[in-house]
């Protein structure tokens, strides 16, 4: 891949293109282009560092190369080289504009929920090593795939294993739990569906590894409908308790709020 400098070199004059540079098998985007991409056709997660080589500040977003003409099917696609392409954009940013964003991608970069015990803890649990498993099942499955059926459906049965893999990761984040898992079993049910079209279509995913997937998507909506039985038993106790706590008098507030704070 290009370096850093090679890079930022094309950046820093770039006003009205996206170059997209390939990474394993995924497409990545450096500063402006990421602030086009970002703004004017998905807004993508954000990576941020700081290259102590050259001593830049580096703003970058990347996507799965098999899922470009999803997001650029309105625009012009032209190859550089073997390690870039060029998407003409009709759409312009100006160094003002640029600036503001790079300092807000920063800013938001910094405040960003980092690694928790939390997480730490769901990564050891079945639900998420089993959501993990089928995440890169899937993943391998779709590179066998023929094209007709890679896309659309291999591509939203990859975006689907991801998101529920994903899910499950920040579960003890989410502030309604419930809910949380209830969406997460919504997406096991559409991504099955998926999974079984792939195998009917010809060119599609095998018996076997639909078997294997179809098990793995089974037993993750299982464990959710468990989690989801004891967040419900456990907002339903916290309900209760709040319930039956006995409330002060009026005189006991009343001396409570003439109290001294410590």
């Amino acid at each position: 891949m290009a370096s850093y400098q090679h890079i930022l070199e094309i950046e820093d004059v770039n006003e009205n293109k996206i170059y997209l540079y390939r990474a394993g098998k995924f497409l990545k985007a450096y500063n402006q282009s990421a602030c086009l991409f970002h703004t004017y056709i998905q807004s993508f997660k954000l990576s941020c560092r700081i290259v102590q080589k050259i001593n830049r500040r580096v703003v970058s977003l990347g996507f799965p190369e098999d899922a470009l003409k999803k997001y650029t099917y309105n625009y012009l696609v032209e190859k550089v080289d073997e390690e870039c392409l060029r998407v003409h954009l009709g759409k312009r940013v100006d160094e003002t504009s640029f600036d503001q964003w790079m300092e807000m991608a920063f800013i938001e970069a910094s405040v960003a929920p980092q690694y928790t015990p939390s997480t730490s803890m769901i990564e050891h649990q079945p639900v998420y090593k089993t959501a993990y498993d089928l995440l890169t099942q899937i993943y391998q499955s779709a590179d066998g795939l023929s094209k007709n059926v890679r896309n659309p459906l291999g591509l939203r049965a990859k975006e689907l294993s991801y998101e529920i893999a994903y899910g499950i990761r920040i579960l003890y984040e989410v502030p309604d739990r419930s809910s949380h898992v209830e969406h997460l079993q919504n997406q096991c049910r559409e991504l099955m569906f998926a999974l079984q079209l792939m195998t009917d279509l010809k060119g599609g995913m095998s018996k076997n590894a639909f078997a294997l997937s179809s098990e793995r998507i089974v037993s993750v909506s299982s464990q959710l409908e468990g989690l989801r039985r004891k967040a419900t038993a456990d907002k339903g106790k916290r309900s209760t308790k709040l319930i039956q706590q006995p409330t002060a008098s009026l005189w006991e507030q009343s001396v409570e709020d003439d109290l001294p704070e410590d």
